[in-house]
């Protein structure tokens, strides 16, 4: 278990990744509440994964943490596996990078379609996270504090969190959680 090969604490990610991580962690449980897959991408969410949930080597899935494009291609060619997760960023991500805390993981955008059609994988699902709505409920949080009303800061911040995930995959959203499943013809 990958679990098991790491003593280092979980890495301390901002709550949008956080969130992205139980996302990913909803799409790539089976039923008996195990994950089983081939796990690459950054370190820093890979670990967090790992401190989530128990995940057994398998070629059957591929989960993609904020991977290089290449490195994603090499997995599913060398694989084939019949599911794949992926956490990736948007345009809307690369918009709000000036506004972010220095050394944020970042994440890079998801594969062209083409690209995915051509591997022969077909897009059944499609999260975001860290929408519009977060966003401005943020900023409102932020602005509040530093005018001294952290009781109405802190109601801002609760509106965020139930915010965090977007109400619908079209919504434009920071960081993107994808499934993808193989076609079979």
């Amino acid at each position: 278990m990958l679990s098991e090969r790491t003593s280092d604490p979980a890495p301390v990610l901002p709550v949008e990744l956080r969130a992205a991580i139980d996302v990913v962690v909803k799409h790539s449980q089976a039923a008996e509440g195990q994950t089983a897959g081939r796990v690459l991408g950054q370190r820093q969410l890979t670990r967090a994964l790992e401190s989530c949930v128990p995940v057994t080597e398998s070629n059957s899935m591929v989960i993609a943490l904020g991977a290089p494009p290449d490195a994603l291609r090499s997995a599913v060619a060398s694989t084939m596996p019949d599911r794949i997760v992926t956490m990736v960023g948007s345009r809307f991500d690369r918009s709000l990078k000036p506004f972010r805390a220095p050394g944020r993981v970042a994440l890079p955008t998801d594969l062209p379609r083409a690209e995915w059609d051509a591997m022969g994988y077909a897009r059944v699902a499609a999260t975001g996270v860290q929408g519009l709505a977060a966003i401005l409920w943020s900023m409102g949080e932020r602005v509040l504090r530093r005018l001294g009303r952290p009781d109405l800061a802190d109601r801002c911040r609760i509106a965020m969190l139930r915010t965090l995930v977007a109400a619908h995959p079209s919504l434009p959203a920071a960081v993107r959680v994808l499934h993808y499943q193989r076609v079979t013809t």
